[in-house]
């Protein structure tokens, strides 16, 4: 068997043979995990040729190619996810009895397979959850359980007593039959499955992801139209992908073929520009600025322009920074405004001070949702910069201005451990709010606080959300102090989950987090289980089991969760 890290390495240097490979070894895994989920075999075999299709295009994102398994279930989960929110599923049968035996005329032998077949499938459906995974992974084909742990993300020995324990509840009889019916549907009985995934994947988006010229070309030449089409999950065209990847050649093609220089993403609500400087992309945001983008458009994710891209984002170790740094210049030469968040980014002390003394605003100008909401002195602290905080401080930033999530410049300080900034900040009185009391996990003066205005964590009150906070931290006592005071346990707030900006409420963060003591917590003041999510319509429950955090997927399951 070829090495996984080998196929998966090649596989993100766009080799379509290596995926091809990668979509064979794991295909039974991901179809039998699909069906353990959606109990019906088709629909598992079209959730988990999206999930390989999805896979393909964000492979670039995985850092580390062992967790590639458990990454691909997560994504096979949440297609199953929205597609059991989208419609009611019936569970059937993994086949009919007259279409397991192939030329069988006699009727009486078809019911007699029927009736066996559908004991079968009561016996592996009766099974408690996590049990018939392990079951169906390891009848499905011949996995071992060393893979099928590293595909669920538990432990070896986890797997051994789950499948011991299974075997118990069924019947010898049960469990040959069981192995023949899952091994007669598994995908890789024939190359259908896979020869219909990697079809999915010669489209002009997946010509783009790969650098793949001459197909794409091919494409265009078929369908010139193909130029303005747009994945499903993120609502990208094929330039957005060509960009962000620095493919020049296919970003020159698909420029020449008609694509919008301006698309915006669904998601983020960039155009191509931004992700040309968030690359370092030099010679692509040329021929994207010569084409007509705007240097000074703004993104829904950070709301910055693609210098705010180029500059402000990621942290000064970042290998692509001189490169970003050329791009920010070039688009500076071409028009583009320098904002308050590059200038403190890039150690521009004197632009920093001129933007001030043009508008005072820019003191209190937020970062996008993806940012908290933060503000410059929020901005300057997070970055480690001592100097643009003392200037922001003397300039009349607001020592105590908030994040969305409640959390002020000094708050950020400790949980950053920043310790030389803490005391700056403290210095200013900086330290003496609710935010700052719970960071540094001083309950009684958080008390004290809270006992001065109990409006503080109302749903008026400018800590409203500091729910969100504890729970991500995994702050219970915290958490119980804030609920004491009437906070909301339900309120929402929005989060950035897997280039997705999606509203939550504090028990989906628990849930996603595996904070189990916040999640009694908020349990115990009135959370609500079935709260479901705006973006995935997914209950805490879901999103534990996503995230593969057990323990607090048997309490919500305990408290009356629906599963």
């Amino acid at each position: 068997m070829e090495d996984l890290n080998v196929l998966i390495t090649r596989a993100q240097a766009c080799d379509l043979d290596a995926y091809g490979r990668l979509v064979q070894r794991f295909q039974d895994m991901a179809v039998g995990y699909a069906y353990t989920i959606l109990g019906d075999v088709h629909l598992a075999e079209d959730v988990a040729q999206e999930a390989f299709v999805e896979a393909y295009a964000n492979l670039v994102k995985l850092h580390h190619p062992a967790a590639f398994s458990a990454w691909l279930r997560k994504i096979v989960f949440k297609h199953c996810d929205r597609l059991r929110r989208r419609k009611r599923i019936v569970t059937v049968p993994l086949d009919t009895a007259a279409q397991a035996i192939v030329g069988e005329s006699d009727p009486a032998v078809i019911v007699e397979a029927a009736e066996l077949q559908r004991q079968v499938m009561e016996a592996i459906w009766a099974l408690p959850p996590d049990e018939r995974t392990v079951t169906t992974l390891f009848y499905i084909s011949d996995y071992s359980q060393r893979e099928i742990g590293a595909f669920l993300d538990v432990p070896v020995m986890t797997i051994k007593n789950r499948l011991r324990t299974a075997r118990t509840r069924l019947r010898v009889s049960m469990l040959a039959l069981l192995q023949e019916n899952l091994s007669d549907q598994r995908p890789s009985r024939d190359s259908t499955f896979k020869e219909a995934t990697m079809q999915a994947l010669d489209n002009l988006i997946q010509a783009a992801c790969s650098g793949d010229v001459e197909q794409a070309r091919r494409l265009l030449q078929a369908d010139p139209s193909t130029v303005h089409t747009r994945d499903p999950y993120l609502q990208s065209t094929p330039l957005h992908y060509a960009v962000h990847r620095g493919y020049v050649e296919i970003v020159q093609l698909l420029l020449t073929a008609g694509a919008d220089v301006m698309a915006r993403e669904g998601s983020s609500d960039t155009i191509p520009l931004h992700w040309a400087a968030e690359g370092g992309h030099l010679e692509v945001a040329r021929l994207l600025v010569d084409h007509g983008a705007d240097v000074n458009a703004i993104d829904g994710w950070h709301n910055l322009s693609p210098v705010g891209w180029a500059v402000a984002l990621g942290s000064g170790q970042c290998r692509r920074e001189a490169a970003r740094h050329e791009v920010a210049d070039f688009m500076l030469s071409r028009g583009a405004q320098l904002d308050i968040f590059s200038a403190i980014a890039w150690g521009k002390p004197d632009a920093v001070q001129a933007l001030i003394e043009t508008d005072r605003a820019v003191l209190s100008q937020p970062l996008g949702i993806v940012d908290q909401r933060r503000q410059p002195l929020h901005f300057a602290v997070q970055h480690g910069r001592p100097d643009m905080v003392t200037l922001l401080l003397d300039a009349g930033a607001d020592v105590h201005a908030i994040t969305a999530w409640g959390l002020t410049p000094f708050c950020l300080a400790v949980t950053h451990r920043q310790g030389h900034i803490a005391e700056l900040l403290r210095a200013r009185h900086g330290d003496a709010d609710l935010s700052a009391a719970v960071a540094l996990n001083q309950l009684d003066r958080a008390k004290a606080l809270l006992e001065a205005d109990s409006t503080l964590v109302s749903p008026a009150g400018a800590y409203q959300r500091l729910l969100h906070f504890t729970a991500q931290q995994g702050l219970a006592e915290a958490t119980a102090l804030l609920l004491s005071y009437r906070a909301d346990p339900n309120v929402a707030a929005e989060h950035f989950h897997q280039e997705i900006i999606c509203p939550l409420s504090p028990l989906h963060v628990a849930a996603w987090h595996g904070h189990l003591e916040v999640a009694r917590v908020l349990l115990d003041h009135g959370a609500d289980l079935q709260a479901r999510d705006a973006q995935y319509e997914s209950t805490p429950f879901i999103w534990a089991k996503w995230h593969h955090q057990e323990a607090v997927a048997a309490l919500l399951k305990q408290r009356g969760a629906q599963t």
